[in-house]
């Protein structure tokens, strides 16, 4: 099974693409070549972060090799901090070796803690209800991941990223924002997913590679 690992590094000011590329150009191929790791994104932040922070995922053939091979990602990169290093695993999706098509637009990387009872019924909800939401090809959902990192006591952290066509589209996704007879059930199997959260937050990102 693929394991993911989630880095949110804060960089010196006015860094940001500047050390995504390094991590594209150098970094990720030498952790590509010696331990089969894999490259799913590299982001900058638009809402939710500072400008000066980059997401990074990289996919990797198991647990041993993620925390083994991932310090080597930013060897060597100068003015960075990691601010988040977790390990994902992936749900309902992506599955092994997906990619993210080059395409304009921008993605939401948003977290959901929901208790540990209702983890199971949180992921059946978003998986019925995704196809009446991803029928107007403004949006669809990249990945929905579960963090081994426990956000409290009894709790199940999710990790969804989805792409829309632009922040409007975003906006205008909402289900709230939309009339239910256009998202069918979907719409009330976001809201009853909705009644599951005990906590939850979100960035919109653009891509970088």
């Amino acid at each position: 099974m693929s394991i993911y690992q989630h880095l949110v590094i804060h960089v010196a000011p006015r860094r940001a693409e500047a050390v995504a590329s390094q991590l594209l150009e150098a970094g990720l191929a030498g952790v590509q070549a010696h331990h089969g790791g894999r490259l799913f994104g590299v982001f900058k932040s638009e809402i939710g972060l500072s400008r000066d922070h980059i997401v990074l995922l990289v996919e990797w053939p198991d647990l041993r090799t993620a925390t083994s091979g991932g310090p080597e990602l930013l060897f060597g990169i100068e003015d960075l901090e990691i601010e988040r290093d977790e390990v994902w695993e992936a749900t309902l999706r992506p599955d092994p070796e997906a990619v993210i098509e080059p395409m304009e637009g921008v993605f939401s990387h948003r977290w959901f803690d929901v208790a540990d009872g209702d983890a199971e019924r949180f992921l059946e909800l978003s998986d019925s209800a995704w196809g009446d939401w991803e029928a107007d090809a403004d949006n669809y959902v990249l990945g929905l991941w579960r963090s081994r990192s426990t956000p409290a006591p009894d709790q199940t952290r999710f990790w969804l990223m989805a792409w829309y066509r632009n922040l409007a589209a975003w906006e205008g996704s909402r289900y709230w924002n939309r009339d239910a007879a256009d998202l069918g059930d979907g719409n009330t199997r976001l809201s009853e997913r909705n009644q599951l959260v005990i906590d939850r937050g979100v960035s919109m990102l653009w891509r970088l590679g």
